[in-house]
C-alpha cells in the first residue's frame, strides 16, 4: 500500500500539537489549582477568639469556609492559614467573594497559553529555532 506524505504530514503536525498543548497543562496546571482547604487556618485576632469560643457546636465545624465569609475574617488581621503549601489564592486572597477572580485567572492563563503556542509555532516554522527562543 501506498501511503501519501501528506496524509502523513498532517498526521504528525496533529501528534505535535496535541503533545505541545498537553505538556504546559501538566506541567502549570497544579500550580493554577488554587485549592483552598478551609479547614487549615487558626485564630489570631480576638474577635476570631470571641467567635470560636461562642461557637457552641464542634470546633471541627468552626473551622469552614462559612465561618470565615459570614463573619468577614480577613486572613493576616483576624485569622492565618496553617498549611505548608502555597497558592496563587492563599497569596493574592482570593477567598469567599472573591473566588470566581481565581477562575478567570485560570482561564486568561490557559488562553494566553494558547496564543503563546501558536504565535511561537508560526515563529519556529518561519524564522527557526534560536531567534524565536531568544524572544
Amino acid at each position: 500500500a501506498v501511503v501519501s506524505t501528506q496524509s502523513t504530514g498532517i498526521g504528525l503536525f496533529l501528534v505535535g500539537l496535541l503533545a505541545k498543548i498537553a505538556g504546559p497543562l501538566l506541567v502549570y496546571a497544579p500550580i493554577f489549582t488554587g485549592f483552598l482547604n478551609y479547614k487549615d487556618w487558626e485564630c489570631i485576632s480576638m474577635r476570631c477568639t470571641e467567635l470560636m469560643t461562642n461557637f457552641t457546636d464542634d470546633p471541627e465545624k468552626f473551622f469552614t469556609r462559612d465561618t470565615i465569609c459570614d463573619n468577614a475574617l480577613e486572613p493576616h488581621v483576624d485569622f492565618q492559614w496553617t498549611i505548608d503549601r502555597t497558592s496563587y489564592a492563599l497569596e493574592w486572597g482570593l477567598i469567599c467573594s472573591s473566588e470566581n477572580k481565581g477562575a478567570n485567572l485560570k482561564s486568561f492563563f490557559f488562553v494566553g497559553a494558547f496564543i503563546g503556542l501558536i504565535v511561537g509555532t508560526v515563529l519556529f516554522d518561519r524564522i527557526g529555532r534560536k531567534l524565536p527562543s531568544l524572544i
